[in-house]
């Protein structure tokens, strides 16, 4: 059975993996810039991290009771009848294949995973480390601090130390501790001392003073031209074994719990509903900062692979905890797994999503795979990252849309399926770019400058043999531009379905003085039985006037009967405006499988103003 549904997703990977396009890239590369007085990401940090020599362990239950009993024969005041003993455990685990993995990383949110021992000397930071006697292509230990009590995961795990962490069980108000920070850091400093630990100037000037480790976190963002606050990002905290972390708020700034020595700072790429991975075998990205007692500002430059991380973050984050309108935030029960690739391509979403075949497989493989060069070999900026990201998270929710049925799903035309994900990256980077002070990002205009990003809209649709399948359909459903008459090379003749043309549309005529005008059954039509208007006849209810051809779109103003005007037949003619996407989504996007279950349901839920008539015209394109 497991073999079936490992043969099923590979077959489905194949025919339903989806190549996100990027034929209307039009934003030219930006020169990065840099703060001073913050750190600023490099080459250096894009290595794997190196280690020095393991540190002997200040926290272990034995070294701590020989602390204690020193302290006291020096000062018989600390003695407070304290029972030292295991209050945590130091811990690695090495999960045998991607599927533990997956199951470790989603096994407790809460539980923050080291890929590198917590007991060594760091000698140079870096965004991922893989234990050097293990295989390459396998996964590597991670490293953790759990309570004494916590349920372990039935994965391969070794306890490499039972610890007794005062600074934790201080935190406790009705523990003994909690009343005597005094005696905490005079046992803390002399179980330093015993293992050779204790810095100097901690000895000498900080004493028991608590400070709160914070910062700010920025990156390069192109269409800024400058660097932006990250919101959203997990930065922790590490004395030891003692682990606190905090979140950046929309001004890029955060802060976590309290310490009274220097801490070692890191970014990980990682929240609940999403992680971000250097390669399918690792577990999140990391980002390992200095080791300070004091803030930790960075910013991000466009220089390294940081950058990637960083704006794939911004486009998870955005869509599954930000402002993304009247859309459906994805649900998946195991939380999706972006990896971030260091080669060319654009973006593809396996199978989408192998937690639709079984919670199992999905652990098995990424969702998601970002690439950081373009197929022309140019590292990608930073909109083009945040958009590809939304468009392959907008596959997986779809699927999930699909009552989770990725069977149900690969039914879908993949015209259906790249245009619903083509507006939803339109629509969730036009509020993320509005919201950031650029209020054309996104709209349909006939302006290249780089901050419209005119291609986003998808109006010059069709382009390239390349782009067939990612239509402007779902957007022309929302937004009220007409590209059909907007683009270039318009007809010379604007009314070839009747009247004359004024300018805006096509005057077909004005009925008797004292009647109305008015369209019924796509006819047009005035009151009254008395017919006068040159070939017009009594119907036996009104004056019947004549039909309105089917590639047309006849109206009434000013009790007069107009059509709309021909335009450029290479587009098509989108004079449909007004669809709620979150509506459309759950009504029509949900029920559709091709072009015709797609026309019915938006004919279903049309808004007003909207008729059948606009639809077929609109449809009446060959797309």
């Amino acid at each position: 059975m497991k073999k079936l549904i490992y043969v099923l997703g590979c077959f489905l990977l194949l025919f339903y993996s989806c190549t996100r396009d990027d034929s209307f890239k039009v934003i030219p590369e930006e020169t990065e810039g840099s703060s001073k007085n913050v750190e600023n990401s490099g080459i250096i940090h894009e290595r794997m991290v190196e280690l020095g020599a393991q540190l002997q362990n200040p926290y272990t239950v034995e070294n701590m009771r020989e602390a204690y009993q020193e302290i006291i024969a020096e000062n018989p005041s600390y003695d407070l009848g304290v029972n030292i003993t295991k209050s945590h455990y130091y811990i690695r685990f090495l999960p045998k294949d991607t599927i533990q993995q997956g199951e470790l990383e989603n096994y407790d949110q809460e539980l923050e995973l080291y890929d590198y021992p917590l007991d060594y000397k760091m000698i140079e930071g870096g965004i991922y480390y893989h234990d050097p006697t293990l295989p390459e292509d396998g996964s590597t230990w991670q490293y953790t601090v759990v309570d004494v009590n916590y349920r372990i995961p039935n994965i391969r795990h070794e306890i490499l130390a039972e610890l007794y962490i005062p600074e934790i069980l201080e935190e406790d108000r009705n523990s003994i501790l909690a009343s005597n920070p005094e005696f905490v850091v005079t046992l803390v400093d002399q179980a330093l001392r015993r293992t050779g630990n204790l810095e100097e100037t901690t000895e000498k000037f900080w004493g028991p003073s608590r400070w709160t480790p914070k910062g700010r976190i920025r990156v390069w963002e192109d269409i800024a031209g400058s660097q932006v606050p990250l919101h959203g990002v997990k930065v922790r905290a590490r004395r030891w074994f003692t682990i606190k972390t905090g979140l950046t708020d929309v001004n890029g700034n955060y802060q976590t719990g309290r310490f009274r020595r220097d801490v070692n700072y890191s970014i990980k790429w990682k929240r609940s509903k999403y992680s971000i991975k250097k390669s399918t075998i690792h577990f999140a990205a990391i980002y390992n900062g200095p080791k300070r007692r004091g803030d930790w500002n960075l910013d991000i430059g466009k220089s390294s692979r940081t950058f990637n991380f960083a704006h794939i973050h911004r486009g998870a984050h955005r869509y599954f905890y930000k402002n993304i309108g009247t859309l459906k935030r994805p649900g998946m029960f195991n939380s999706l797994r972006i990896v971030s690739s260091n080669g060319q391509g654009t973006g593809v979403n396996y199978g989408n999503n192998w937690q639709f075949i079984s919670p199992i497989t999905f652990l098995a493989f990424p969702n998601i795979k970002i690439w950081r060069y373009n197929s022309s070999g140019n590292q990608k900026n930073s909109n083009t990252i945040f958009e590809t990201t939304v468009h392959e998270v907008a596959h997986a929710s779809h699927i999930e849309l699909m009552n989770g049925g990725l069977i149900q799903y690969a039914q879908v035309d993949k015209k259906i399926y790249e245009s619903w994900a083509t507006c939803v990256e339109w629509f969730i980077a036009k509020i993320e770019y509005n919201e950031a002070g650029f209020p054309n990002y996104g709209n349909a205009s006939v302006s290249s400058e780089y901050n419209t990003r005119r291609g986003l809209h998808r109006q010059q649709w069709p382009v390239t043999p390349t782009s067939a399948d990612y239509t402007p359909i779902f957007i022309d459903m929302i937004d009220n531009f007409n590209q059909s008459l907007e683009a270039s090379g318009q007809p010379s003749n604007k009314c070839p379905d009747g009247g004359w043309f004024d300018g805006a549309n096509c005057y077909i005529g004005t009925p008797p003085s004292g009647t109305t005008a008015f369209i019924w059954s796509d006819n047009f039509y005035y009151s009254g039985s008395n017919c006068t208007y040159p070939n017009s006849w009594f119907d036996g209810a009104n004056c019947f006037l004549q039909d309105i051809p089917n590639n047309s779109i006849g109206f009434i103003w000013s009790n007069n009967w107009y059509l709309r005007p021909a335009g450029n037949s290479s587009y098509p003619y989108d004079e449909i405006k007004g669809y709620d996407i979150g509506h459309m989504e759950s009504n029509v996007v949900k029920y559709s499988y091709g072009l015709t279950s797609l026309r019915q349901k938006l004919k279903a839920n049309k808004p007003s103003g909207v008729t059948d008539k606009k639809i077929d015209v609109y449809f009446n394109f060959a797309f």
